[in-house]
């Protein structure tokens, strides 16, 4: 009978053992990312505006290039 408690109380120690250093760390970790997600959500928003804007210049690039190439070609200046 002693033999048997002595394992149960080994097989729990480790069972405490395994909470405490792996369980509740990967807890802990998964808390973490799941309060990043905001962080994240405004960020990812914000540069989603910035793309707008570039795509908006670029645009605005495109043409005046165009445009300037066109008068450029008219006086024979670009081949």
């Amino acid at each position: 009978m002693k033999d048997r408690m002595d394992k149960v109380e080994n097989a729990v120690i480790r069972i405490e053992t395994t909470q405490e250093n792996v369980t509740n760390k990967k807890l802990q970790l998964l808390a973490e990312g799941f309060q990043a997600v905001p962080e994240m959500s405004e960020e990812l928003h914000t540069l989603s505006d910035d793309v707008e804007v570039i795509k908006f210049d670029v645009d605005i690039v495109k043409k005046v290039v165009t445009t300037h190439s066109a008068t450029l070609n008219k006086f024979g200046v670009a081949k």
